[in-house]
């Protein structure tokens, strides 16, 4: 079989706004997002957002992220 293609992607943008950032009384911050499950599905790239969001941002800070999904 050929060899795979080189991919790469390049001046990739992607914006991610929480609902809420709580810190709380021992200094802890969380991250919560509140999403109804008919908008998760229609906003296609939610999860990749919030996948970088986690992995790039709130993860390498100490920062716990909790999403809360609706009916």
């Amino acid at each position: 079989s050929p060899p795979m293609p080189d991919v790469r992607v390049i001046n990739l943008k992607a914006e991610f706004t929480p609902d809420f950032v709580l810190t709380h009384a021992g200094g802890e911050i969380e991250v919560v997002e509140i999403k109804s499950k008919a908008i998760r599905r229609l906003q296609g790239s939610y999860v990749y957002r919030r996948r970088l969001f986690i992995d790039k941002f709130a993860r390498p800070q100490g920062w716990t992220f909790r999403e809360i999904i609706t009916e």
